[in-house]
């Protein structure tokens, strides 16, 4: 999308002293429209909820680095191929790997003089309206991907081959359709021609990860994420599959590391809200499961990882704490159909203990949430005492 100096830009840098810098730099010469920041919580919270066009973000901030807002803005939904100019005094190679894997191409260092700074600005708008046929080719099917339109994407990718050639991020981007298709030995294929050409690619290296994890070879896919996380301890989806390489393999302290460590990068993770869930279970600290997921799973998902805690709990006969979980859950949920079936759950669990007046009061629940809940009918029907109402 062609961009200039009226473009809505979010601005994220570390001091009120570098805004000002910036600002007056930028402002003398007509790009205006600025919202500024000094934190990577502050601008995300704002941005997901604004649309922006442009940011310019420092590489260095006081909560968390820049990259970690590229990712969080990244993984939204909301954004794709916006610009980003990250400024700062140096780039490592941490921050060098995620600029590759999120298409960053726009880096300032110091010194942040008026005309190197203005210059690269006009730069980016010239470069952004402009794009090469190449580029613009690779964009659309990386579009397509990203709002799952996953045939289209492929037609797109094999299309930009046939006519440009096959570029590094165009290999990495054919990969993820296949794996997005269910075939992960040809997506492997992909990211491996990729390792090849830059042996140095963490992006591709965690690729080949997650086509193990998709095979469901959590050991191969653990020994290469711990590596992964603990050389990229800001890489958000590197560290949250490590965790659930490890949680799958049964490391779960590990995996409660990984998935803390991923909830101070981004709070909003529901995939480290639900591993840290599933481990609690597991070690059997089930006080406040449900409090903690309300902060970031919807009322459905909620319901579907605490039922699933209840379910494996009931199955190693630990039938109190699944009862503990459901009543839990029950503070968190308003649709009628869950309700109901949660109370069913609750209802097995108390006739399993002998509390036949819990199991009927529970039971009963359930059927004037769901009246034509069969199960719940049966059950009621066996537990209560003959010639009962």
């Amino acid at each position: 999308m062609p961009i200039d100096k009226n473009a809505k830009i979010c601005m994220t840098l570390k001091s009120e002293s570098d805004i000002e810098l910036f600002r007056s730099m930028l402002n003398q010469n007509g790009i205006k429209n600025i919202k500024a920041f000094t934190s990577c919580s502050e601008a995300y919270e704002n941005a997901s909820r604004t649309q922006y066009d442009m940011f310019l973000t420092a590489i260095a901030l006081n909560d968390n680095p820049g990259i970690v807002l590229l990712q969080r803005l990244r993984h939204c939904g909301n954004y794709g191929f916006e610009p980003h100019l990250f400024v700062g005094e140096k780039v490592d190679s941490q921050t060098s790997n995620l600029f590759a894997e999120h298409d960053i191409e726009y880096v300032l260092t110091k010194p942040y003089s008026p005309d190197r700074t203005v210059g690269k600005m006009f730069h980016i708008f010239k470069a952004e309206s402009v794009l090469t046929p190449e580029e613009q080719a690779y964009r659309n099917a990386k579009s397509a991907f990203n709002t799952d339109m996953i045939d289209m994407a492929w037609d797109m990718a094999t299309d930009a081959e046939k006519k440009f050639g096959l570029t590094a991020k165009l290999e990495m981007l054919i990969g993820d359709i296949y794996l997005a298709k269910g075939q992960a030995e040809e997506a492997r294929k992909r990211y491996e021609n990729a390792i090849r050409k830059n042996p140095e690619s963490v992006y591709a290296m965690y690729k080949i990860a997650t086509t193990h994890m998709a095979e469901k070879n959590f050991d191969s896919a653990k020994k290469m994420l711990d590596r992964l996380a603990k050389e990229n301890p800001h890489h958000i989806r590197v560290l949250e599959n490590a965790g659930l390489s490890n949680y799958e393999t049964g490391n779960i302290d590990l995996a409660q590391t990984q998935m803390k460590q991923v909830q101070k990068l981004d709070k909003t993770s529901k995939v480290a809200a639900t591993v840290i869930t599933q481990v609690k279970v597991v070690k059997g600290e089930i006080n406040g499961l449900a409090d903690d997921l309300s902060k970031t799973h919807s009322e459905e998902e909620l319901v579907r990882v605490l039922n699933a805690a209840g379910v494996k709990l009931s199955k190693d006969e630990k039938v109190a704490e699944a009862i503990q979980i459901y009543h839990d859950c029950l503070k968190y949920v308003k649709n009628p159909e869950f309700a109901g079936k949660i109370h069913y759950n609750l209802g097995l669990g108390y006739s399993r203990l002998g509390k036949v007046k819990e199991a009927t009061d529970h039971l009963q629940q359930s059927l004037k949430f769901l009246p034509k809940f069969d199960k719940a009918a049966e059950l009621l029907k066996r537990i209560r005492p003959k010639g009962a109402a």
